[in-house]
């Protein structure tokens, strides 16, 4: 299977509820096999594993907090 990295703009991704942002991200990591990453408490891009970035999307997702945490990921 050959996978093509899609550019997607923020104006897309504002559009998008915090539900569906997650998802993208989970895909993304797992097709790509991209380095898992969060963003630390100062909003720096740090390196984690899966299962700590799967745990901190968990928290933005329940926290409400703002959907640029997540676009931030993506970019």
């Amino acid at each position: 299977m050959i996978f093509f990295m899609v550019p997607i703009s923020k104006d897309y991704l504002e559009k998008l509820s915090v539900q569906e942002l997650v998802h993208l991200i989970k895909t993304q990591n797992g097709s790509f096999e991209k380095e898992s990453q969060k963003l630390d408490d100062e909003s720096e891009l740090v390196s984690c594993t899966e299962a700590e970035q799967m745990e901190w999307l968990q928290n933005v997702q329940n926290s409400g907090k703002p959907k640029k945490l997540l676009i931030e990921l993506l970019f």
